[in-house]
């Protein structure tokens, strides 16, 4: 789910219109995007009834177009990656929230809705071998072996998402050496309380390569 707001709106201002929706999505995969300066109305064409109605707004400190035009940027590499999937659609839409000026956004997905992407920024070519975890026993009552094997030295990092999008620990990040690896995760969140039962996920990540896998939590 993708969300705009401009930071001028009072017709709905974020505060109490956006950021609660955002808050309350339930998707894998949720964004949030402000517009620095945006208006309600800036988001539709030119309408008289609607500016009235925002007469007592301060007023946009960019233009009609200018608003479009951000919007647009953000929303079409949005949709080619939700929509079809497109090759280097979601690496082009992190790069925009991260290089764009006149935005400020919150972005919260799980690894099951970050499709992995050979043609994303950093990784030229797609020549190294994908990353494969395996999970160990699954379904799980108690500990979880997370075990994958490195080409070479590498940074990596091993997170446990819930299927609502929450990152529920990290587990490692840091470097890491060639060869097999094993790692076991005892059930317990970043703040030591034992997670509760249903579906998680596990990703393991290096700046090459990215894998994840659905883990069942037992009683």
């Amino acid at each position: 789910a993708l969300l705009f707001s401009g930071s001028h709106d009072c017709v709905t201002p974020p505060a109490d219109h956006q950021i609660p929706m955002y808050q309350a999505l339930a998707a894998d995969c949720r964004a949030l995007v402000s517009l620095t300066g945006g208006s309600h109305c800036q988001f539709a064409e030119q309408s008289t009834i609607c500016e009235l109605g925002e007469g007592g707004c301060t007023p946009p400190s960019i233009s009609r177009g200018e608003q479009h035009a951000l919007t647009l940027q953000l929303l079409l590499p949005w949709l080619r990656h939700t929509l079809k999937q497109a090759p280097g659609a979601w690496g082009e839409f992190q790069a925009l929230l991260e290089g764009l000026g006149g935005i400020t956004f919150l972005l919260d997905c799980a690894p099951a809705a970050m499709v992995f992407d050979p043609t994303s920024p950093g990784r030229p070519g797609a020549t190294a071998p994908r990353l494969q975890a395996e999970l160990w026993p699954n379904p799980a009552a108690g500990p979880v072996e997370i075990r994958f094997r490195l080409a070479g030295e590498e940074r990596l990092t091993v997170d446990v998402w819930s299927v609502g999008g929450r990152r529920v620990r990290t587990l490692l990040d840091g470097r890491v050496a060639e060869g097999a690896q094993r790692l076991v995760w005892d059930g317990l969140d970043g703040q030591a309380r034992r997670v509760p039962a249903g579906l998680y996920w596990v990703r393991v990540r290096t700046p090459r390569d990215s894998d994840a896998r659905p883990l069942l939590k037992i009683r």
